[in-house]
């Protein structure tokens, strides 16, 4: 008898079985189980023989599927579903979804359960302790898995297809499985797989922002535990005894060229772990950093495909959606900014367009302070580091900020804030101070991020001679020394609650380009007192994944801390205090202007027109110009 005629027979018999059951109970459906489930057991333990069986059962079943009903045949559809598909070979694997997917077109109240067995096995939970990598350094899964993942996604685009009920129900089941954030590289890379592949299925067009926000929350979770240990690392609470701490190297921005390096992805030595606790700290540090590794690479390739593809205005819609929903709030999330960086550095309408919506949510006085000072660090961050970004326009864009600045020093005047509680006065509480610093978080967090961009782009305009007379000079120099100088003499006294290294580093800088002299007015014995008072977190500080970072061509879009010259540590800064009178308080003597000029309308009480037809485009390279 050939092999066709044995499965013809197979495929009757088992045919006859499901009819027979479905009239009644039928002893040889019962036996039928048992001899199922019993192959399915041998086949995994990579049995040559069961698994020809299997394989050939699970022909018949699959072209048998019409004679199941769920009722009458619970007990195997419950067999079936169950099925790790992983612990099979990829034929094996290929003829159960067959069963699974014919199920679900010859009977719709099985569908339910055809998906969510199939998502089952699209992600794994058994997956390799150790990633692995190509020569290129990017991350490679099993061919087996990517086979069986690419299987399982064709069947489940057609499942869902099947109603409009389903893609719904999938994106809440993908949502439930996503990985611990400890579970090794593998898993997640799967899971972003997974993610990127719905996101570009047609059956699920009416799901993808759904996805997205879900592949962006996965990412995040990651994103954050990571910040938080490059937070310990940088504030020293690895440090060992003995070890000196330098105020200044806190703020990543400011530290050496090679600390520098190190952050943008190049690995130093770690110490061998001496107990299970250090070996946990090592494998939260390692894992976390090679698993976003590769998550980003997986984002940005997806984000490349979809450029490729004339879909930037699309993309940047997606981003936008979920910036103010999840990634704004998002703590010390250090990488996917950078799918925001991405995307302008491919279209300089998205440079306008995420710039007036950080400013709009700067000025935005109906956000909750801490949802504003979010967007000073945005907005800030990437005024200072993005290249393609002319310094004309982050001349205007400070303008704005200066405005809702001088509005609110006003406000401060008038209603005479600054007498009583309020009076600056070092020898006050700690909580006054923190008062203090809460009830004027957003001016803060403002003048903060107004010093933190100049630190970045004043050396530019005002460090060569070429640059010394020209017309933005001119306008820069009356911005920093007139309106922010006037600033920072008001009585709210911003220099002493924001950041100590960005506030000394400003201040240096002025005085060594001639622009400002502020140095005076920091309080140097109380800089640790003060100046953890304003967060000084900025998203796009150097990008610390190795891989992914060829995405973002670092060379041509960011701008890095250049001039080691401009650096300075605080023993400079103890010595000008002391020396200035004798006393040691360097605030005995402030100078400069004290009123605030009334020169511009309150940005906070007129529309947002002026900015809204402001144009980045001047001065752009064509680097920044897509396909968009």
């Amino acid at each position: 008898m050939s092999s066709g005629d044995g499965d013809s027979l197979l495929r009757d018999y088992v045919s006859a079985l499901l009819d027979e059951q479905r009239k009644g109970n039928c002893p040889q459906y019962e036996n039928f189980k048992q001899e199922f489930a019993q192959l399915l057991r041998q086949a995994a333990e990579r049995r040559e023989e069961p698994q020809k069986k299997l394989l050939n059962l699970v022909h018949a079943l699959a072209n048998s599927v019409g004679g199941i009903h769920e009722v009458h045949h619970r007990d195997l559809c419950e067999e079936i579903f169950g099925i790790k598909l992983q612990k099979y070979p990829i034929e094996i694997a290929r003829g159960v979804i067959d069963v699974i997917l014919n199920m679900a077109w010859a009977d719709s109240s099985l569908a339910v359960g055809s998906l969510r067995s199939l998502v089952i096995s699209l992600l794994p939970f058994d997956v390799p302790p150790k990633p692995s990598f190509d020569e290129n350094g990017r991350w490679v899964p099993s061919e087996k898995t990517t086979e069986l993942q690419e299987v399982l996604l064709e069947a489940v685009a057609k499942i869902v297809a099947l109603s409009s009920n389903l893609p719904p129900y999938l994106v809440k089941l993908v949502e439930s499985k996503v990985p611990f954030i400890y579970r090794p590289t593998d898993a997640h890379g799967l899971y972003m797989r997974v993610l990127s592949r719905l996101m570009s299925c047609p059956s699920m067009a009416s799901e993808k922002d759904e996805v997205f926000g879900v592949a962006i929350a996965h990412l995040l979770a990651i994103d954050a535990e990571f910040g938080d240990e490059l937070e310990k690392k940088e504030n020293g609470a690895d440090k060992k005894e003995g070890e000196e701490e330098d105020l200044l190297v806190h703020d990543e921005e400011f530290v050496l060229e090679s600390v520098e390096q190190e952050s943008m992805g190049e690995p130093g030595n770690v110490a061998a772990p001496q107990t299970q606790w250090d070996r946990l700290d090592i494998f939260r540090r390692r894992d976390a950093r090679v698993t976003l590794d590769v998550i980003m690479d997986l984002w940005l390739d997806y984000f490349d495909q979809r450029k490729n593809a004339g879909q930037i205005k699309e993309l940047w819609e997606s981003v936008m959606s979920v910036f103010d929903a999840r990634i704004v709030n998002t703590r010390r999330a250090r990488c996917a900014p950078y799918l925001i960086f991405y995307l302008c550095i491919q279209d300089e309408r998205c440079i306008n367009d995420f710039v007036r919506h950080c400013l709009d949510g700067v000025l935005d006085a109906r956000m909750p302070p801490s949802l504003r000072c979010s967007y000073v660090s945005y907005l800030a961050s990437f005024l200072a580091r993005c290249a393609l970004l002319p310094t004309k326009a982050v001349v205007d864009c400070l303008v704005f900020l200066l405005d809702e600045c001088e509005r609110y020093a006003r406000m401060v005047d008038q209603r005479d804030l600054h007498q009583g509680l309020w009076a600056v006065d070092h020898d006050a509480s700690f909580d006054k101070t923190s008062m203090r610093s809460s009830q004027n978080v957003v001016f803060y967090s403002i003048i903060q991020g107004i010093m933190y961009v100049l630190c970045y782009r004043m050396q530019e305009v005002f460090g060569q001679k070429e640059n010394s007379k020209t017309r933005l000079s001119t306008e820069l120099r009356d911005l920093v020394e007139r309106r922010l100088g006037a600033l920072l003499h008001h009585s709210l006294d911003p220099l002493n609650f924001c950041g100590a290294a960005i506030a000394v580093q400003f201040a240096h800088q002025a005085s060594v380009l001639g622009v400002l002299d502020c140095m005076d007015l920091i309080d140097v014995e109380n800089l640790h007192r003060y100046g953890m008072k304003i967060d000084a977190f900025f998203p796009f500080d150097p990008y610390p994944l190795p891989h992914s970072s060829h995405f973002l061509r670092f060379d041509e879009t960011y701008v890095k801390w250049k001039d080691r010259k401009m650096n300075v540590d605080m023993e400079t800064v103890y010595n000008a205090g002391h020396d200035h009178d004798g006393s040691g308080d360097i605030r005995a003597s402030k100078s400069g202007p004290k009123a605030i000029p009334r020169q511009r309308a309150c940005v906070a009480d007129e529309p947002m027109g002026e900015f809204q037809e402001f144009s980045f485009s001047a001065g752009l390279t064509p680097m920044s110009v897509g396909n968009g």
